[in-house]
């Protein structure tokens, strides 16, 4: 399985004091640090709870730790998305209008097991279906062309780069992104073939 970077050790874009900076130039930010209190993230103005990032004794939580990740990047991107669990949906509409209001285009999505239970909210982690998908994802891998992850050897040949590209395109709707329920839909639906190894590593792996 190939590593995108993701056990790579990246910096955030910004330190915590120049994102409390910039939220407070938006105008969102109710910071009693002065006073021996806490900073909270303030959209009250757009019907929106008010939320604690730093607490009182200076320790920020995750939501000011993605807003340092995600701040520098709403300027230099065409869209961001951001998958989440359903439980994190009240932070993430706070994070989505943040980004929104420094000029960012977002749009939100749920990644867990969209293949099998869809975009929506309905449900979360369930350890029957984690077995279950694992064990289905190395039949993908197995059946793809190429070994599953782990085992080894060489993948076979590709199909070439521009079908690829024209079936990602395909699914992109109309969004700049790669509509990811549309896509794993397809890819992985029932009496559908297998995907190919190619697909399954640009993609997914």
């Amino acid at each position: 399985m190939h590593d995108p970077g993701l056990l790579a050790h990246v910096p955030p874009g910004a330190d915590l004091a120049a994102v409390l900076d910039r939220l407070a130039e938006l105008g969102v930010l109710v910071d009693l640090r002065a006073h021996g209190g806490p900073v909270h993230l303030d959209l009250t103005r757009s019907g929106q709870p008010l939320r604690q990032i730093v607490a009182a004794d200076g320790r920020p939580n995750y939501l000011a730790c993605a807003l340092r990740e995600l701040l520098p990047l709403a300027g230099d991107h065409d869209e961001i998305v951001l998958a989440h669990d359903p439980e994190l949906d009240a932070d993430y509409r706070l994070l989505s209008h943040v980004l929104e209001m420094a000029g960012a285009t977002v749009r939100r999505y749920r990644l867990y097991f969209i293949a099998i239970l869809g975009p929506g909210p309905e449900q979360s982690l369930r350890e029957d279906l984690l077995r279950h998908c694992v064990a289905r994802a190395e039949r993908l891998c197995e059946n793809s062309g190429g070994p599953a992850p782990g085992r080894g050897g060489e993948p076979a040949d590709p199909p070439g780069r521009s079908e690829l590209l024209e079936l990602l395109e395909r699914h992109r709707g109309r969004h700049l992104y790669i509509d990811p329920y549309r896509l794993t839909s397809h890819a992985f639906g029932r009496r559908r073939p297998a995907p190919t190894r190619q697909l399954l590593s640009e993609a997914y792996l």
